[in-house]
């Protein structure tokens, strides 16, 4: 006869432990980690048992996890912190709540109010990604849920957008300083530009941070013309 035991271990995953009462010994899985399943004689033996099991069970999926080198150079700080972990109420008892993220378990948090410790667990993971990211440690992540992912197309779109954007700024930049260089230049002859022109082109040129849109090319061309001229 088996008889099934389910509790939660302090800071680790949901336990199942099943306890052959004919043959002696105990048979233990972690459900949250598919495929991580141990046992051992005594029941004594068993947090040592599991915690090795978890130990062996976490570098396999680690370095299995591992992407080309690559591929992890593209994957910065801000990537790993846009990232959506699952967090679990490990336990609850008179001193507060205890809250550890699925997929990184040795990071936990612990606080009488379930919020704080939230918080307090967003901190303890962002500081560990930071460190782990610097030290290029592999950074497991929570399952990908696709019906969330943006077409293909659509996605492509917005990076073609944003790339053509900041090239267009890069290019706006150019011609500003261009124009500024010649006012300058100015400065230390007898045909130094005045305020008027100086306006213009500052106004034409001005760039609001994140609101660049475009130029006006014609305008450009003729405060181009102005400064010439009064520059001779």
């Amino acid at each position: 006869m088996k008889r099934e035991i389910t509790y939660y271990m302090k800071e680790y995953y949901p336990v199942k432990i099943i306890e052959d009462t004919e043959e002696g010994g105990f048979t233990i899985y972690l459900p949250d980690c598919p495929g991580c399943i141990t046992c051992c004689q005594n029941w004594e033996d068993i947090p040592v048992t599991i915690a090795d099991a978890q130990k062996e069970w976490l570098e396999a999926v680690t370095e299995n996890m591992t992407p080309p080198v690559e591929e992890r150079q593209e994957k910065d700080l801000d990537y790993y912190m846009g990232l959506f972990y699952n967090i679990d109420v490990v336990s609850r008892d008179e001193s507060g709540y205890t809250v550890g993220i699925r997929e990184l378990p040795w990071i936990t948090a612990h606080n009488q109010d379930l919020g704080v410790a939230c918080e307090l667990l967003e901190c303890n993971k962002d500081e560990w990604l930071q460190e782990a990211v610097e030290s290029g440690v592999p950074i497991p992540e929570p399952p990908r849920d696709d019906r969330y992912d943006l077409p293909e197309e659509i996605a492509d779109a917005i990076d073609r957008g944003n790339s053509l954007l900041a090239e267009a700024e890069k290019n706006a930049k150019w011609v500003k300083e261009f124009l500024y260089t010649m006012i300058v230049s100015s400065n230390d002859t007898d045909h130094s530009i005045g305020m008027d022109l100086r306006h213009r082109v500052y106004r034409a040129t001005k760039i609001p941070k994140g609101k660049y849109e475009k130029y006006d090319k014609k305008r450009i061309q003729e405060l181009y013309r102005e400064i010439i001229e009064e520059a001779e």
